[in-house]
């Protein structure tokens, strides 16, 4: 067994016990770039499945970047958004997280009519949410609809997130520690959505001229 073939058995053997215990991931981005520099074409399609298993932030944390080429990221990509894709289409559990996790995938790749599927499929979540008496996600998830809203620049999603978030308890709110991230004027936006709202149940409750 020459040298070659002895480095894509180890990285077979080690990259086989994903599942048994975690591969750090930056394991798994240093096993692409030496597949691809050695020509390890057994091995690659077998880590590109793994890589694709991992969250953008924990890529973009390994510096995939900058260690593999385009065309590998693009199919780690590729593989991701159609297993979010397949996950959201077959399970109720986890929906939000998927979608915007599969939002950030579109964003990357600039897939505009998949950027505006997951918009309209939150936007639904949230008109659902907003009819009923008690909320069915966190206020952190709520959090992180307005802050992907922000970064997207998706007006509708931000509206019904502002209108939903104006319903919440303020200071438990405000203690949340994404809250920090969303910017200064959709702050003020839910506190002013929230003042009228206190104002005309009050004025509703005590038949008050609201004036």
């Amino acid at each position: 067994m020459d040298l070659r073939e002895k480095c894509e058995s180890f990285i077979q053997e080690n990259c086989s016990k994903e599942g048994k215990y975690l591969i750090e991931t930056r394991t798994l981005v240093d096993y692409a770039a030496c597949a691809e520099k050695h020509n390890l074409t057994l091995i690659l399609p077998f880590i590109i499945e793994l890589c694709s298993k991992r969250n953008s932030e924990s890529m973009k944390n390994a510096k995939l970047e900058t260690k593999v080429t385009a065309e590998t990221q693009q199919k780690i990509r590729d593989i991701r958004l159609t297993s979010l894709e397949q996950e959201i289409a077959s399970t109720l559990d986890n929906v939000e997280q998927n979608i915007l996790q599969l939002m950030e995938l579109a964003w990357e790749t600039q897939n505009d009519a998949k950027m505006v599927k997951c918009e309209n499929r939150l936007v639904a979540i949230c008109k659902q949410v907003y009819k009923e008496t008690a909320h069915t996600f966190s206020r952190e998830t709520l959090l992180d609809y307005i802050i992907a809203a922000e970064r997207y620049e998706l007006k509708n999603l931000l509206t019904c997130s502002i209108e939903l978030a104006s319903k919440c308890n303020s200071m438990k709110l405000k203690n949340e520690e994404k809250y920090k991230k969303i910017t200064n004027l959709t702050k003020y936006t839910i506190d002013t959505k929230r003042l009228k709202l206190i104002e005309k149940n009050h004025y509703d409750a005590h038949n008050l001229f609201p004036y």
